[in-house]
């Protein structure tokens, strides 16, 4: 999950931690981020629904790239059975070491490499399927991802590639100037927050065909949920520092989301877009 490269101006802490994951000030932050998202419901269901999309059978060979903790690998790995297999490639040397030590007793299967999405070293034509879940929008070539997952499957293999398109954040608060500030903000902290809608260009660019697009809603309720889904008062707290000239404005409604007394719980969404191709 990790890439190098230049910050952009404005990065949100937590799109700088999945750029350089393996910085001590960035690993707890990135590992506890990953945790917690699997705490919704909605983003196990989403997980799962893109695993149905590849249409694994036993056998397949298959790369899963910004593999993190290793969660999905663990469970195509278990889809494939014991004549099957998948690699988990990730950049941080941190995480595939803890990936490597969460597999499952008895799951030979599984392995994890420490790798770039962007020059993959695995052998031409030689998967069954790839699969990548938001990781395009730190990079600052997120094509060459898709080029290097044509290069490595084999004829008819499939791709499934899955990224937020962060403009569709939804907040529930009647204070629209403000929720359009944070949203926009939080949007443009990553390299390609917008990069959703455009994974079927990539897919077809990098020469797919049978290319879909479909999606899934990421919900959180109440703000703790909120929060940890869009690290929401750690956004606030950046902007506020530079805000001019009428410092505070957001701070108010960040007090308003998670104010205890609010008849309805905040609840907040965010659309994950599919692509899914064949080689």
């Amino acid at each position: 999950m990790r890439h190098s490269g230049e910050t952009p101006t404005g990065a949100a802490p937590r799109a700088e931690a999945f750029r350089d994951a393996d910085q001590d000030r960035h690993f707890r932050d990135v590992v506890d981020a990953i945790e917690l998202q699997y705490t919704l419901p909605s983003f196990r269901a989403y997980k799962n629904a893109v695993l149905r999309e590849l249409a694994l059978r036993p056998g397949a060979t298959v790369a899963d790239l910004g593999s993190g903790l290793g969660h999905d690998a663990v469970a195509i790995g278990a889809l494939v059975g014991p004549t099957g297999a998948c690699v988990g490639v990730d950049l941080s040397a941190r995480l595939v070491d803890l990936a490597r030590a969460r597999v499952p007793a008895g799951l030979a299967n599984v392995s994890f490499i420490v790798g770039s999405a962007v020059d993959l070293d695995l052998e031409v034509a030689s998967l069954d399927a790839v699969k990548a879940d938001r990781l395009l929008m730190h990079l600052d070539e997120p094509h060459r991802v898709l080029t290097q997952a044509h290069r490595v499957l084999r004829p008819g293999g499939r791709v499934a590639i899955v990224e937020p398109d962060c403009a569709t954040v939804t907040i529930t608060s009647p204070d629209r100037a403000a929720t359009r500030r944070f949203t926009d903000a939080w949007c443009d902290s990553f390299r390609h927050g917008w990069i959703g809608r455009d994974l079927p260009r990539l897919a077809r660019d990098a020469g797919f065909q049978d290319v879909a697009l479909s999606g899934y809603l990421v919900v959180a309720e109440g703000f703790a949920a909120v929060d940890m889904l869009l690290e929401v008062s750690r956004t606030v707290a950046r902007i506020e520092e530079k805000a001019e000239p009428a410092p505070g404005s957001l701070t108010a409604w960040l007090d308003s989301l998670r104010d205890p007394a609010a008849t309805d719980p905040v609840t907040a969404t965010v659309t994950m877009f599919l692509v899914t191709g064949r080689r």
